[in-house]
């Protein structure tokens, strides 16, 4: 598998197609696997596409410390420079919008588009609900009903997955993906926890490391705000939406949070619509 140094940090990533440069950046409990089965093939048919795992997850390697989003957008930086990428349209879901925010502030004449897909911003609304909420109890007895055994101490950022599980069925290949983060058994839980018992992430990937409103205003290239209709984040699209002066808002009806893999063909579409033909942008308006 291909990986490049990073200042002693070995981060894996993967290329496939051709044509102007695609880089998607995953959320967290996750891996390039969250795109690689799904939108990935779709998107390349018109792209390079360029996918990697962030450090701590996948086949990255984990330090003990640098996990805020500030530090992610710098692997990014320094990943593009090793792979003599110049500028790209960029893809970040959940904590990846995150990270793709903050690399979008610091790296300007290198982002030709931004696509937030259901992004978690530490600095913006909501946080994941707090485990014992009654959103979160009814997700989770949802899925004990179906026999999915889900560990007691789910961390809060897990919520997408554990809501996405229990709002409906899913196929055999959608329900390995995302299920897998929840699995005690499961090699992304097993890397979860040591990355929260054994680095500085438990506290840096919670902070806003600078990624303020305030700063996201300044953020001036074409942002395309795409949320799940269902997702738990959607305030944050709004939030986004007040913030940035070059932003569409769009929805993907019946989506919720993990809508890339969940539904691959209507999100790859959006994003090639974004990147190729961009639509004419809107700073007013509420997204419904």
């Amino acid at each position: 598998m291909p990986s490049v140094d990073i200042d002693g940090v070995a981060v894996h990533y993967q290329q496939v197609g051709s044509g102007p440069e695609l880089v998607m950046v995953h959320g967290l409990l996750s891996s390039l696997a969250f795109w690689y089965l799904h939108a990935l093939p779709l998107l390349a048919r018109d792209f390079r596409v360029t996918v990697y795992d962030l450090r701590g997850h996948g086949l990255t390697a984990m330090p003990r410390i640098g996990y805020t989003s500030r530090h992610l957008a710098g692997d990014l930086d320094v990943l593009l420079d090793r792979l003599e990428i110049d500028s790209i349209h960029l893809v970040g879901h959940s904590y990846g919008g995150a990270v793709a925010l903050h690399f979008a502030l610091l790296h300007p004449d290198r982002v030709r588009s931004l696509v937030a897909a259901d992004a978690q911003v530490p600095a913006l609304p909501p946080r994941p609900p707090q485990r014992g909420t009654a959103r979160w109890r009814a997700a989770m007895d949802t899925l004990r009903e179906r026999g999915y055994d889900i560990p007691e101490d789910t961390p809060r950022v897990a919520f997408g997955f554990v809501e996405e599980l229990a709002r409906q069925p899913t196929g055999p290949d959608a329900t390995a993906l995302l299920a897998a983060p929840l699995d005690p058994s499961s090699n992304a839980q097993q890397r979860w926890r040591q990355l929260m018992g054994t680095t500085t992430a438990p506290r840096e990937l919670s902070s806003t490391a600078g990624l303020t409103a305030r700063r996201i205003r300044t953020l001036g290239c074409p942002t395309l705000a795409l949320y799940g209709e269902h997702s738990f984040a959607r305030p944050t699209q709004r939030a986004l939406q007040r913030n940035l002066r070059n932003c569409r808002p769009a929805l993907i009806r019946g989506g919720g949070h993990l809508f890339p893999a969940r539904q691959p063909d209507t999100f790859a579409r959006a994003v090639r619509e974004f990147a190729l033909e961009r639509p004419t942008m809107t700073t007013t308006g509420e997204s419904r």
